[in-house]
């Protein structure tokens, strides 16, 4: 064989060979998401130099055409612009800052990939559905047999036992119930978008027996936000279900399963009225409604806003008595600047202002008004996720952007006649 004839092998086989070299590490990123942020940030590395090579070998750039979907991009980039943009007249330079910039760097990053490439076609949602089921099962495995012993002793005790598991769940990899409980959910929502479509009947056992496992694990579980997010989702996807079959049945399967979710928020022991009665997010929410009040038009800009509510926070009376002294005693090593609204829609406010809002807001409802029947049904799924969980936490804290503008990227840019589901 010639020099020129092994030239144009490898160049025969290198557009196939840097496609599954991205699939593989998509895979291995998407792996990651159920870890700390630390942890993800190899995986990060890997998929975005084997994506860069994936649309440089096989000119993913070529074709690509303006529509309204774009706007969905635009909006991703105009939320890590406006970091930028307000910082530029902010009167301090918080540790903040830093740290929102790289936490939200993937919002410029897959809006950009949205706006001039589209996804490996060989990516299918059942790769990704797969991947996070696996994973999802071998984590809570991980946790449960590692600490058998110890957890054994709490089995009669519920409360224990969601005590307990946070503990060895914190401490095996490192991750809050918030974040873990967040990739159950996504990974519960894949699976009911693939068994749907499954025409095999032994993959649609082993996925919606992997629902059954997850949403058990996650009903048992100390986190009121996956919590809810899993009812909710088994609330929707029973909704579908009943309309499309016989849409009479919708209104009585509504209020049946919403009644079963209530009996179910009831007997959850984070749920209580004496908890509830005290429970300083609602506190916080106050406090950064209050600051909004003052400035409502353009926010304080990230840094000057963090410190001002930071500042007013602690000298905040009822949410010392309810927050900062216990807080501060069982972590005494805690960096103030790590403090946030719990609330993306109260931040982004907060933030930027009236701007910051209509930003965060257009995030999860242009993906529903710019795309239509089968892709609408499957962001729907998503966007109830990390809405529930926007409502709850902070972009900079445990919520997966990254996830989010992946799973925008990937359903909004697949043509229609592209099958998402086979392998």
């Amino acid at each position: 064989m010639t020099q020129i004839a092994r030239i144009d092998k490898i160049k025969s086989i290198l557009p196939s060979l840097v496609e599954w070299i991205n699939l593989l590490s998509t895979i291995y990123l998407i792996s990651t998401f159920i870890l700390s942020f630390d942890f993800q940030r190899p995986a990060i590395f890997a998929y975005v130099i084997s994506t860069i090579a994936d649309i440089s070998v096989n000119k993913r750039y070529k074709n690509i055409k303006w529509d309204s979907t774009k706007w969905i991009f635009v909006v991703m980039i105009g939320l890590y612009l406006s970091i930028w943009v307000w910082h530029i007249f902010e009167t301090c330079n918080s540790p903040r800052f830093f740290h929102s910039t790289d936490r939200r760097l993937p919002f410029v990053v897959l809006g950009l990939l949205g706006l001039f490439t589209n996804p490996n076609p060989k990516i299918k949602i059942s790769h990704i559905t797969i991947c996070m089921l696996i994973t999802s099962i071998a984590a809570m495995a991980y946790v449960i047999i590692d600490n058998y012993a110890a957890i054994q002793e709490n089995v009669g005790n519920i409360y224990d036992y969601r005590k307990k598991i946070g503990i060895f769940r914190n401490a095996a990899l490192e991750v809050t119930h918030i974040e873990f409980n967040l990739y159950l959910n996504c990974t519960i929502a894949l699976c009911l978008i693939t068994a749907t479509k499954s025409k095999l009947l032994w993959q649609k056992i082993v996925l919606y027996a992997g629902i059954l496992i997850i949403y058990t694990h996650i009903i048992m579980s100390e986190g009121r936000v996956g919590f809810i997010t899993a009812n909710a989702l088994m609330l929707f996807f029973g909704c579908i279900i009943a309309y499309r079959n016989r849409s009479k049945l919708l209104i009585p399967t509504l209020v049946i399963a919403t009644i079963a979710i209530a009996l179910f928020v009831s007997r959850h022991n984070r749920f209580q009225a004496d908890v509830l009665k005290n429970e300083p997010r609602i506190l916080i929410w106050q406090q950064a409604i209050d600051l909004i009040k003052e400035q409502p038009a353009l926010g304080y800009g990230l840094c000057d806003g963090h410190e001002l509510f930071v500042t007013k926070s602690l000298e905040n009376e009822k949410l010392v008595a309810n927050f900062w002294t216990n807080w501060m005693k069982e972590h005494p090593q805690y960096d103030v600047h790590r403090f946030h609204c719990h609330n993306i829609f109260i931040e982004s406010t907060l933030e930027f202002g009236i701007l910051g809002l209509i930003l965060t807001c257009m995030l999860f409802i242009l993906p529903l008004m710019l795309t239509r029947d089968t892709k609408r049904l499957y962001l729907s799924f998503f966007i109830l996720i990390f809405v529930i969980q926007g409502m709850f936490e902070s972009f900079t804290s445990h919520y997966q952007i990254f996830l989010f503008c992946w799973l925008l990227w990937f359903f909004i840019t697949r043509s229609e006649e592209q099958d998402l589901l086979s392998i």
